[in-house]
């Protein structure tokens, strides 16, 4: 009899472990989900910054990976001649010193080794193309008498003559702009009447299938050149245009439309003819490149820009003002365009002289700032460097610091249509529509869909597949199967095999592991079943029970 109680007692004591104390630690689970949080709001905070050796007047920096870890590495270059690499922490990877920069880092794989290459412009008369370990690929040399030819705006690329490779366009002081090919070697120039300080825009203007190159010049004209050099029409402003001029179609009419700014205090809507279509007088300097985005998700694009005159402007796709935000200093920056908490609708971020980081919604209400560090000229960029889906804002400051903020209060970050200067790393002056890094028109280029950040709903991103690549492998962004031996892409990426080989798929090599002779370890989820514990440690419980019943 007592052994039947004993035995009683423990099975009820083993029964208590494995069902009620999961009800107790499920009952709290409960009470803490009934207690109801206010969101908190979004705000920025110092991650960290890197102090270089000189000021950062301009050179927007890029994130991108260029080394396939999944983490970003950011690029920029400073006044005292140096370009920088650091990781996604802000550890310097790598530097090349060679002269001032002030242009943005281009990024693209132009010579299709596998690898991205890296191009920007230097002051000492020279384009720079690096590979992504910064060793030097080549270099271009523009030095004329008595110009020079210092490299001051951000170069494109772009396959402008449709042969499959990808063309550097970059204008110069030396009132040229250059075309150059994959290898850097000169294909044509063009000769304006002053100083290039603009970035040029790609766009197939006329729909004959070739691409037209819009630059502006410091004689007050924005250029429209054909893919082979020539002038097509010019527009003439009342002062220099160092704005960098963008392209979208505004009204969906099927035609493009030409935005940019002016030093006339004017900021400009161009036909793809180049006839004016209307125009914002600011009453000051407008250096600012535009940014083109659907703010409020409504259908319709809004047109971002600065000005000296202390604005930050929203115009809508008729050239009607929808709101402007004011500072107390002047914008020589350009916004970038995201949706940084994930709530649907864009936040604009620009930087203001004084040294601030603005953030502003999509209804023209500042949401946050973030400074004073110092004059800021530096355009910011928008980039999750981490991989975690939360983006980060980075920008460079005349204080020598390169700065990384990150978000308070957010759990996900949405996409980013706008996210660095002149659009993405390819600098084409068209928004990212879809938001998969890859700008609209450099989507065709790929032959990939500008509305679909995955073209071929394989699971893979268009951006992972072609510049990124899956582990090293570039496949093709329209084939859910690149390499024909039916798995696909995105199973290959999850197994660990190679997509673009048919003779390594999932189960090609099996190899039996070896056996290991490891003691079991009985381990106790609080508030869950570990049964395997509890059903051996009645069993053993019950036997010697039995065994002392039977003696």
């Amino acid at each position: 009899m007592k052994i039947k109680k004993s035995l009683f007692v423990i099975i009820i004591l083993l029964l208590n472990l494995v069902f009620i104390q999961p009800i107790k630690v499920e009952a709290k689970i409960d009470e803490s989900n009934n207690n109801e949080f206010l969101p908190q709001a979004m705000m920025p905070y110092q991650k960290w910054n890197y102090t270089t050796t000189d000021k950062i007047p301009e050179s927007p920096p890029v994130a991108v990976d260029l080394d396939g870890d999944e983490t970003l590495e950011v690029l920029f270059g400073n006044q005292w001649r140096t370009f920088y690499c650091l990781s996604h922490d802000g550890i310097q990877e790598w530097n090349y010193t060679r002269n001032l920069v002030y242009s943005s880092a281009t990024v693209a794989d132009i010579d299709k080794d596998g690898n991205l290459d890296i191009v920007y412009g230097s002051g000492d008369y020279r384009i720079i193309c690096l590979n992504h370990n910064g060793t030097v690929k080549w270099l271009f040399n523009s030095y004329i008498e008595p110009l020079g030819g210092s490299f001051y705006t951000t170069p494109a690329v772009a396959d402008i003559d449709n042969d499959g490779d990808l063309e550097i366009l970059a204008g110069s002081l030396n009132y040229n702009l250059y075309c150059l090919n994959y290898t850097g070697g000169l294909e044509w120039l063009f000769t304006t009447g002053d100083w290039i300080l603009s970035c040029p825009a790609i766009a197939d203007l006329d729909s004959d299938g070739t691409p037209e190159i819009l630059v502006g010049s410091k004689d007050g004209k924005l250029y429209c050149i054909s893919h082979t050099g020539t002038e097509e029409w010019h527009f003439q402003t009342g002062n220099d245009v160092r704005s960098a001029p963008s392209v979208a179609d505004l009204d969906d009419d099927g035609t493009l439309e030409i935005l940019v700014g002016s030093w006339d205090g004017n900021f400009y809507c161009l036909s793809h003819t180049g006839t004016e279509e209307w125009r914002i007088s600011t009453g000051d300097n407008v250096y600012s490149a535009p940014a083109i985005a659907d703010l409020d998700a409504d259908g319709s694009l809004e047109i971002l820009f600065g000005s000296s005159n202390h604005h930050l402007y929203c115009i809508d796709h008729t050239g009607s003002q929808e709101w402007n935000y004011t500072y107390i200093n002047e914008i020589r920056s350009s916004p970038s365009v995201a949706d940084l908490d994930n709530d649907g609708t864009l936040e604009v971020l620009i930087t203001v002289v004084e040294g601030n980081l603005s953030c502003v919604s999509h209804d023209g209400v500042e949401e946050w700032s973030y400074g004073k560090v110092g004059v800021i000229t530096s355009s910011p960029t928008v980039a999750d460097l981490e991989g975690d889906g939360i983006y980060e804002i980075l920008f460079g400051s005349y204080d020598n610091n390169l700065y990384c903020i990150g978000l308070t209060g957010v759990s996900s970050s949405g996409s980013a249509s706008w996210y660095t200067y002149h659009g993405t790393m390819f600098h084409t002056g068209w928004p990212d529509s879809d938001g998969d890094l890859i700008d609209d028109y450099t989507e065709d280029h790929y032959n990939t869909d500008s509305q679909k950040p995955d073209s071929d709903e394989d699971g893979l991103d268009d951006f992972e597949e072609i510049i990124n690549g899956i582990d090293g492998y570039r496949t093709d962004p329209n084939n859910v199967d690149t390499d024909g031996d039916s798995f696909s892409d995105f199973v290959e990426y999850q197994e660990g095999t190679d997509p673009t080989d048919p003779y390594s798929y999932p189960g090609a090599t099996t190899t039996s592991p070896t056996p290991t002779n490891t003691t079991p370890t009985v381990s106790f989820i609080v508030g869950g079943f570990t049964s395997l514990a509890i059903v051996t440690t009645t069993a053993f419980v019950v036997i010697i029970l039995i065994r002392r019943k039977r003696k």
